[in-house]
């Protein structure tokens, strides 16, 4: 998962290193986006439901703008698979 992903140059990457099931969510885009294993969504990691399990979260310079960030830590916590791993990359 890919949160703040905009039109989803990171997940096209993922896809070439052989990752599959690949998700993004950004509020902001203008359209959602399926193409194959690629889901580009428009809205927030919040709207996801707790069910659906990530192996991998994503901020890629997305997290500082945030508002809640508390909240959004503890959605994580939610959607991360049993040994899932959290990755935020911050100016």
């Amino acid at each position: 998962l890919d949160v703040g992903c905009g039109a989803g140059s990171l997940l096209y990457c993922l896809k070439v290193l052989g990752f599959k099931n690949l998700v993004g969510v950004d509020p902001f885009i203008s359209r959602e986006v399926i193409d194959g294993d690629i889901k580009i969504l428009k809205r927030t990691i919040h709207e996801l439901p707790n069910n659906q399990k990530f192996d991998l979260i994503i901020f890629n310079h997305s997290f500082e703008h945030i508002p809640d960030q508390l909240e959004t830590l503890k959605k994580v916590r939610e959607l991360l698979s049993e040994n899932g791993v959290c990755s935020l990359g911050c100016p």
